[in-house]
């Protein structure tokens, strides 16, 4: 099915395969979307991305163990080890938890990289339907306008939904805006 690192996939492999690895009925499968509004939230209350990640990682390791039984859970690892292990709760704690750098060379966590990706794709392509406009991902130059545009027509509170507070696009984009709306008063 070409399943591989989700980095190294554009959006419409990223689609095709996902659509693929969900057709398989031997596949159990949980995503948990965190939005950029929820992500927000989260990451007031948890002041640490490796924190916040290692949460979300808990949460989808406890639904899927709650759709089967596995001794042995395969995470990558993107920070000390104890991260997921405090997020655990009861049966994930059960299982033995191995976190490896570049995890994804295992077919199992390369296709939860990429159905988690999907998820992050239909995102976007909800929010651009919804705001008329093509939201585009990560940091660049594109990012910074459209957001701008976004800031302009809908407001912070809406923009807040939609981007990363504390990532630097964003801090430019309010911080622009919010001196241009000081001298405009």
């Amino acid at each position: 099915m070409g399943i591989r690192d989700s980095k190294e996939l554009n959006d419409f492999q990223i689609m095709q395969i996902a659509s693929e690895i969900k057709k398989k009925s031997e596949v159990i499968s949980d995503t948990v979307l965190v939005s950029p509004e929820k992500y927000n939230q989260l990451y007031e209350k948890m002041g640490n991305l490796n924190r916040l990640m290692g949460w979300a990682h808990a949460r989808v390791i406890e639904n899927l163990l709650n759709k089967c039984d596995a001794g042995e859970v395969i995470s990558d690892k993107f920070g000390n080890e104890k991260i997921i292990l405090d997020a655990l709760q009861t049966k994930g704690r059960a299982v033995n938890l191995k976190q490896i750098t570049k995890a994804e060379k295992f077919t199992a966590v390369a296709a939860a990289s990429i159905l988690a990706r999907e998820s992050v794709i239909n995102w976007f392509r909800i929010q651009s339907r919804k705001y008329k406009i093509e939201i585009p991902k990560g940091s660049s130059l594109e990012v910074e306008v459209i957001a701008k545009q976004l800031f302009q027509k809908y407001g912070a509170n809406t923009l807040t939904k939609l981007v990363k507070l504390h990532f630097k696009t964003s801090i430019k984009v309010f911080n622009k805006e919010g001196k241009d709306n000081d001298q405009k008063s």
